[in-house]
């Protein structure tokens, strides 16, 4: 199995998987460059003390050293990392994604890592109804509650990976990586549910993409993800966390995403209601 810090894995397990990242410079789908130009719209942004504090802690981790759970701590307590979320979102740190969700070619002995990352953004199967709960069960034909990639956690959008710049082998590279899995479970989650509504008879689908975050005391790279012929990974925004003005952006982005994960919540009930609807028409 190839080493996830190689250089040879994105082309020996990711490419090989169906996965493949994309220089940033390319052009992206029209439904993604929708969507991720109102990422950058102005939102209201902590004060100019809260994120002068948040750069001195993560200047001096930058110094002194530290691990990754000191990274997130800078950034967590509503800083970049809500403290709490709307009811319809849930979120999940440091679980391991569902086997089933993680593309896998039968094809290649190189299967790619099960994804655990730090931060998993998604919705709590509450959310539904218990009519909705019962379609959802049954969205494989194999694998029952094929939606949820942990516990309670169903249809995950955002994943974020949290690396130390210290000396403690965290690195972009290995956290893009890392995201380039977590984010094809994702795809796979919303491609299970387009393909049975398609079936159902529904022309349209829902837009298949969702967003990934690396970041560090240093930096932050956001991603995005798209599914068209296999699944798709391109950074389309870089921040340097230690200027402020670059800060108050990373925090605009970050709750926007969080934003459209809740209005997507709606798409994903309406196609499972219409799975429902024709279910039930073709019930004897």
């Amino acid at each position: 199995m190839a080493d996830i810090r190689s250089l040879g894995y994105r082309s020996s397990v990711l490419d090989s998987n169906g996965v493949y990242f994309q220089l940033p410079s390319n052009p992206l789908p029209h439904t993604v460059v929708l969507q991720t130009n109102q990422l950058f719209t102005q939102r209201p942004t902590p004060t100019s003390e809260m994120l002068g504090n948040m750069i001195n802690e993560l200047d001096r981790l930058g110094t002194r050293g530290g691990n990754e759970a000191a990274v997130v701590t800078c950034f967590s307590n509503g800083r970049l990392f809500p403290v709490t979320l709307p009811t319809a979102l849930y979120v999940y740190s440091m679980a391991y994604i569902g086997r089933h969700l993680i593309p896998d070619n039968p094809n290649t002995s190189d299967a790619i890592p099960q994804p655990r990352p730090d931060l998993m953004y998604g919705y709590p199967i509450q959310a539904f109804t218990q009519t909705q709960r019962g379609i959802l069960a049954r969205l494989h034909a194999e694998i029952s509650r094929y939606s949820q990639a942990y516990g309670d956690l169903c249809f995950p959008f955002l994943v974020v990976e949290v690396k130390a710049a210290a000396g403690t082998r965290g690195d972009h590279w290995v956290a893009a990586n890392q995201c380039a899995g977590g984010s094809a479970a994702c795809l796979q989650a919303l491609n299970q549910l387009n393909l049975v509504v398609g079936e159902a008879g529904c022309l349209g689908q829902i837009p298949n993409f969702c967003y990934s975050l690396v970041i560090d005391n240093n930096l932050g790279q956001l991603y995005v993800s798209w599914e068209d012929g296999g699944y798709h990974i391109q950074r389309v925004a870089s921040f340097l966390v230690s200027d402020p003005d670059h800060l108050a952006r990373l925090y605009w982005c970050f709750a926007a995403i969080l934003e459209w994960g809740v209005r997507r919540l709606g798409e994903v009930r309406a196609a499972v209601d219409y799975i429902n609807q024709q279910t039930v028409r073709e019930a004897p």
